[in-house]
């Protein structure tokens, strides 16, 4: 099941859109002057949205709204993960 919903900062709860995730990567990349190819963008973004949908549904999280926060703890690890620390602390 595909997530729906995300909890911002503010405690309101909006649609989720992955588009955002990349955006944000994006921008992170950007920052650091660190060359990434839409693919990569995607394959992190699809990463990233794997995990909150494993955590969501497999590890009984299913009833709690993600949090904008743990979107980006998340982000944060795949793009280290990849060997981008600058980028990872860029977005941090």
């Amino acid at each position: 099941m595909a997530l729906t919903l995300i909890k911002k900062r503010s405690g309101s709860v909006v649609p989720f859109t992955s588009e955002r995730i990349t955006n944000a990567i994006r921008k992170a990349y950007q920052a650091e002057e660190r060359p990434v190819s839409e693919i990569e963008l995607e394959n992190l973004t699809k990463q990233v949205v794997f995990e909150l949908e494993y955590r969501h549904e497999i590890l009984g999280q299913g009833d709690a709204v993600p949090t904008v926060e743990g979107v980006q703890d998340i982000v944060e690890r795949v793009i280290a993960q990849k060997g981008d620390f600058g980028v990872a602390k860029a977005y941090i």
